[in-house]
């Protein structure tokens, strides 16, 4: 038996060593009171008569789950945790299999998966000082159930949705200095991207402050998500034909594709507009931009400039090609002649306002039947209006789509 050493308080020797037999023998907790206090070296006192199964395994513990050697989670432990473990995300492989004893390859997968799903595992590397507590739990998004865990240090358990949490085991014998620990998982049916593993772990407990995994606070997943590099990883399962695109294949793929020139290109639009009148002559933007509105906000020119000088573009004060703002029609794109004919009508018994120089919400008058008539509305246009009560349309024009 490992050495014994005890602390006792002013209720005296007597009544802790009572309680400590009584614990070796499986009956009682070794902790008495906030004065008694014993504490034995690779001994776990169990609740209930089960506990002194367990009495004797280093790192083991009694039924109530606690752990040797560890105390319950503090904040100091809990900031530790999120600052210092170092997170890292790898799936092994989708639709692993193994081959039977006769030879046949059968998929190695719990029978709750139906033969579909993926082998992964979770690293946590402490790249701080040494700690061992119990009550705290690291929570994750993740988007396939895991339905087995490997580790017996940890368990992963699903909450709702992608939500699930990492909590320690009996087993679990805390994080030294710089250890690194793996835990193995299955989940049902694949990943094949690292963007199926979503960022931002992070480390709670019952009355605590959660911390967020500082390594896993980021959208740069690469960070902590081992690459998708072999077909193991990027099929759903053995005979899976998917592939996927990189810079290589899409390159394989247009390699046919040759370049028509400007000219053929010229009155090319994208998106495709519904008509389109191809006008003379070519524009150059050699002698740079001149930008000459004053009703876009600050931001969104900021915007447009950068993105142009990104292209190559100077941006000047004067002297440059001037650019406006595009004037419509009235605020009204046409989509075809049924909506010219509405729209007109529509202008015809609007009030146009001085002082602001827009048009005003005002309501159209159109019969029930006719409303009845034209419910296809373009997207465009059930933008700008909307149902009354009466059945009658009410039209909502807004101030950025109009003329000023």
């Amino acid at each position: 038996m490992n050495l014994l050493r005890f602390e006792i308080g002013h209720r005296g020797l007597v009544r802790c060593g009572t309680f400590l037999l009584a614990c070796l023998l499986g009956g009682l907790g070794c902790g008495v009171d906030e004065t008694d206090v014993c504490v034995a070296s690779k001994i776990s006192c169990g609740v209930g008569g089960s506990g002194g199964t367990d009495s004797f395994r280093d790192g083991g513990g009694g039924t109530d789950g606690s752990v040797v050697g560890a105390d319950p989670v503090t904040q100091a432990i809990l900031d530790a945790i999120g600052s210092s473990t170092q997170v890292a995300f790898t799936v092994i492989e989708n639709g692993p299999v193994v081959t039977t004893t006769d030879g046949a390859v059968v998929a190695d997968c719990p029978q709750s998966t139906g033969g579909f799903c993926l082998d992964a595992k979770i690293t946590l590397k402490n790249t701080g000082a040494t700690w061992n507590a119990t009550g705290w739990a690291i929570y994750y998004s993740g988007i396939r159930k895991v339905v087995s865990v490997s580790n017996p240090e940890f368990t992963i358990t699903h909450i709702n949705g992608d939500l699930h949490k990492i909590e320690p085991t009996a087993s679990f014998t805390g994080f030294a200095a710089g250890q690194t620990k793996e835990i193995g998982f299955k989940t049902q049916f694949w990943m094949m991207a690292e963007t199926d593993v979503m960022p931002r772990f992070y480390a709670a407990a019952p009355g605590l402050m959660p911390r967020v995994i500082t390594n896993t606070d980021t959208e740069e997943l690469s960070t902590f998500v081992a690459p998708f590099t072999t077909r193991n990883q990027t099929q759903r399962f053995p005979s899976d034909q998917s592939v996927i695109e990189t810079a290589a294949t899409r390159y394989a793929t247009n390699a046919g594709v040759a370049d028509r020139g400007g000219a053929a290109v010229a009155a090319e639009v994208v998106p495709t507009p519904q008509h389109v009148t191809p006008g003379g002559g070519s524009l150059s933007l050699s002698s740079g931009i001149t930008f000459a509105v004053t009703d876009i906000s600050p931001e969104a020119l900021a915007f447009v400039k950068a993105r142009l000088t990104a292209l190559g573009v100077d941006i000047k004060a004067s002297g440059g090609v001037e650019v406006r703002r595009a004037r419509r029609s009235r605020g009204v794109l046409w989509t075809d002649d049924a909506d010219r004919s509405y729209s007109r009508r529509f202008l015809k018994q609007q009030d146009r306002s001085p002082a602001q120089g827009r048009l005003r919400r005002a309501p159209l008058q159109l019969p029930r039947s006719a409303a009845r008539s034209r419910p296809q509305l373009s997207r465009r246009r059930r933008g700008a209006q909307g149902h009354r009560s009466d059945g009658r349309l009410q039209a909502e024009c807004a101030p950025s789509a109009l003329e000023r």
